[in-house]
């Protein structure tokens, strides 16, 4: 039996909240690739002032368990990322823009507790490029990643 970690437990009991119990994805048994598809789909804004619906709670459930698993995969997750910015779904590389974004800013857990920021500097030169990306929100999330980085 694997070991689980504090972000994966609190991923999987998000995710058991909305799934049966034999779906409810580990991140040990998902690529990192596998967990930025999970993303597809899903509206690439987050709910600034709060869910609207059942549905819209869901889907941020399921964002920030994909991004809890993401920051369990470590430098895998954050390069998986950056691959989904050259995707050729605008709302894929939205998604992925945004979440190098939230995951660099450091990631909310829900609980009160805050995750230290992801390092994504590795992932800077993906970044600059998406600042030429067509879709605005591509570039905005881009720059504003690049911002939480800082100066190097």
């Amino acid at each position: 039996s694997a070991t689980v970690s504090r972000s994966d437990q609190s991923a999987e009991s998000k995710w058991s909240a909305l799934c049966p119990p034999r779906t409810v994805p580990r991140a040990s048994a998902s690529s990192a690739a596998e967990l930025v598809n999970r993303l597809r789909g899903l509206p690439p804004v987050m709910m600034a002032m709060g869910p609207k619906s059942l549905e819209h709670a869901e889907q941020e459930v399921d964002r920030m368990a994909t991004y809890e698993y993401l920051l369990s995969k470590g430098p895998a997750g954050i390069a998986a990322l950056a691959d989904a910015l050259r995707d050729p779904d605008v709302g894929m590389r939205q998604n992925a823009a945004l979440a190098l974004l939230v995951l660099g800013d450091g990631l909310n857990a829900g609980d009160g507790n805050r995750f230290a920021p992801a390092p994504i500097e590795s992932v800077l030169p993906s970044l600059i490029l998406a600042l030429e990306d067509s879709d605005s929100h591509v570039r905005g999330y881009a720059a504003q990643a690049i911002g939480r980085v800082g100066p190097q």
